[in-house]
C-alpha cells in the first residue's frame, strides 16, 4: 500500500527524532492493522457459531415436539467502504506526519 505523494521535501534532511517518529508510527499502524485483523476474525467466527447452535437448538426443539416459539435471531450484514476507510487513514497519516514535522 502507497500512502501517495510525500508530504515533506526530500531534499532537505530528516533529524533522528523525525525518522525514529516515523519508524515509531508505521509499527503501530502494522500493529494496529494486526490487531484488527485478529478481532474481524473473531467477531467472524463468533457469528459462525452462534449460527451453528442456533440451527442445533432449532433442530433439537423440533425433535422434542416443540415447534412454535417466540425467539428468533435477527443478523445483519454491514456493508465496509474499504477506498473511504483507506483515505480517512491516509489523512490521519498525514496530519501525524506534518504535525511531527511543526514539532521539529
Amino acid at each position: 500500500m502507497t500512502l501517495g505523494p510525500l508530504p515533506w521535501d526530500m531534499s532537505k534532511p530528516f533529524n533522528k527524532d523525525c525518522v525514529a517518529n516515523l519508524q515509531d508510527y508505521n509499527e503501530e499502524i502494522r500493529n494496529v492493522r494486526e490487531m484488527c485483523d485478529v478481532e474481524c476474525l473473531k467477531e467472524k467466527n463468533m457469528v459462525r457459531n452462534i449460527l451453528t447452535i442456533w440451527k442445533e437448538i432449532k433442530q433439537l426443539r423440533e425433535t422434542q415436539g416443540f415447534i412454535a416459539t417466540n425467539a428468533k435471531i435477527l443478523i445483519y450484514k454491514e456493508e465496509t467502504n474499504f477506498a473511504k476507510e483507506d483515505k480517512q487513514w491516509q489523512k490521519r497519516i498525514k496530519g501525524h506526519i506534518s504535525r511531527a514535522k511543526k514539532k521539529n
